[in-house]
């Protein structure tokens, strides 16, 4: 490959990062220089600067029948992000004039009325329907163009899919299609107002999407695209953003979560119990200082904690040391609040004192300016006031 080729896609592939708007203008105005001259393939990218002839060489190349524009693409050594942003390059200007009268006259929802931007107002109840259609019209084309192509699966659907057939993609994206119209559709229904049963109804949906799954693929494929796709990988990944999981962990995880949702599904826990059940299966996967970071990083708390302490030029393990606090403070309080035993005055002065405890730690922790900041946001300790008393007796 020619250097001023790779040039270009080190150019374009930075400039996709900035938005795939700003990106496609670019990507035309680089790539048109490339066709002014029919006889020369893409990759012969001349050093001359930028001519009138762009948009005669970009009409040029959309000349090309499908198959012979996605060549053209990967003949010239163009990445699988690039080669999709121009096939919808293309696929934008032929479906332009049916988006053009598919939004005529549509009202689109206020931004003080909460909503997808191009839904429907209450007197047009098939709109949403007729967008759908025209959005899986769009995909299908797109898929004709690219899908079919083994070397042009981006980076993010390998990330999501694995190494699964394109023909199990396909299978696995046209299921995912199909319920999520059903889910939109019980939504249009409700107006925003749902029911019992429509939590039912969504639980049928899911429970028949599994189905689906479980029968497009084989009990191997359909492991390892849970794992990687399913609402619970998602829920494990975003807890464990801070806590940078090494991949066996992750699986272990996800396995402890897989069976906290399958065990306790139907239970009607507090956040305490379910944190509390949930780490005492994490610290049997776990080594001893992979649980202790892990309760750490997990916290609620954690990233406006570590905020606070870099701005105070303290060591991280700070952070660690008032979300331990926080455990140990929260659950004796809960143990004095549980205990009936006590009069109402003692119990004040039992949480008094442990409010007192935990100032004093706080304040050796993140000295007396970072405890001031840190009391504004720490609930906890908040609730460890007594009640404010009854308004006096005149």
């Amino acid at each position: 490959m020619k250097t001023g080729t790779m040039m270009l896609i080190i150019s374009l592939i930075g400039n996709f990062m900035l938005g795939s708007i700003w990106l496609r203008r670019a990507i035309r105005s680089e790539i048109t220089p490339i066709m002014a001259k029919p006889t020369s393939p893409i990759s012969a990218l001349p050093k001359a600067p930028r001519t009138s002839t762009d948009a005669e060489a970009w009409k040029q190349l959309s000349a090309h029948g499908d198959t012979d524009f996605v060549q053209e693409l990967k003949a010239g050594g163009f990445p699988p992000e690039i080669i999709g942003l121009m096939v919808r390059e293309r696929l934008d200007e032929r479906f332009s004039a049916s988006l053009k009268t598919l939004m005529a006259g549509r009202r689109i929802v206020p931004y003080w009325k909460n909503g997808y931007p191009f839904a429907h107002e209450p007197d047009d109840p098939n709109f949403l329907l007729q967008r759908r259609a025209h959005d899986r019209e769009y995909n299908e084309a797109y898929e004709a163009l690219v899908g079919n192509d083994p070397t042009l699966i981006p980076a993010a659907v390998q990330r999501r899919y694995g190494n699964l057939s394109l023909a199990k993609i396909q299978a696995i994206e046209a299921i995912n299609v199909d319920y999520g119209d059903l889910r939109s559709q019980i939504r249009n229904k409700t107006q925003g107002i749902p029911f019992p049963e429509d939590a039912e109804e969504y639980a049928l949906l899911d429970r028949e999407k599994r189905a689906d799954l479980e029968q497009a693929l084989t009990p191997g494929e359909f492991a390892n695209y849970d794992l990687r796709s399913s609402d619970t990988a998602n829920k494990v990944r975003d807890r464990l953003q801070n806590f940078n999981p090494s991949e066996q962990e992750f699986k272990a995880l996800y396995q402890v979560e897989k069976d906290f949702d399958q065990r306790y599904a139907n239970a009607t826990l507090t956040a305490d119990e379910s944190r509390n059940l949930r780490e005492a299966q994490v610290q049997q996967v776990l080594t001893p200082d992979r649980f202790a970071d892990y309760q750490v990083k997990t916290a609620g708390g954690y990233y406006g904690l570590l905020q606070l302490t870099n701005g105070l030029g303290l060591p991280e393990s700070a952070v660690g040391d008032v979300i331990r606090l926080d455990r140990d403070v929260t659950s004796r309080a809960n143990t004095i609040r549980g205990d009936l035993t006590l009069a109402p005055a003692a119990r004040d002065a039992q949480l008094a004192d442990l409010a007192n405890e935990a100032t004093t730690k706080l304040t050796t922790t993140l000295g007396q300016q970072g405890f001031s900041q840190y009391r504004l946001q720490a609930g906890w300790l908040m609730q460890l006031q007594p009640p404010a008393s009854g308004a006096p007796k005149k």
